[in-house]
């Protein structure tokens, strides 16, 4: 809603300051969107421990970058638009890509997070069919794990 009203004011008055708030709209209704899909149990079906560590990569990535959207936003320069209906469009899909680019970055980064689980012992996400022993292959003296305690 947010970037639909500042699209139009953008090309209503012509000015390219309402660009950036067309752009981190679009970019925060990405983000949002992918979190509340992304928290467990929203979408029945997906692994539980690898959304529980993505919907809290994504909730920090909203976090980390809607400061700096703004931030940029404020240093934005007004003037007059020659096609303000052309402008406020690559405004919105500019949003649209970067909030699809930061999403894609925290799914990608995911695994690389740590798990605590309820007994607050951190543990890594490891694809399906890994090796439980963390890369060893085993050998003659029993169990191939370390307890850390």
């Amino acid at each position: 809603m947010a970037a639909a009203l500042a699209a139009l004011d953008a090309w209503l008055r012509a000015d390219r300051r309402a660009k950036p708030a067309v752009a981190i709209s679009a970019a925060l209704a990405v983000l949002w969107a992918a979190h509340l899909i992304l928290f467990p149990g929203t979408v029945p079906g997906i692994d539980q421990v690898y959304t529980s560590v993505a919907t809290a990569s994504v909730f920090m990535a909203i976090n980390l970058m809607t400061p700096l959207m703004l931030s940029v936003a404020l240093l934005w320069l007004g003037g007059t638009m020659a096609t303000p209906g052309r402008t406020a469009g690559v405004a919105l899909g500019v949003g649209l890509l970067l909030g699809g680019l930061v999403v894609a970055t925290a799914l990608y980064l995911t695994p690389s997070f740590p798990i605590v689980t309820a007994a607050f012992r951190p543990r890594r996400i490891r694809p399906r069919g890994g090796n439980p022993a963390g890369g060893r292959t085993g050998g003659t003296s029993g169990s191939s794990c370390r307890r850390h305690d």
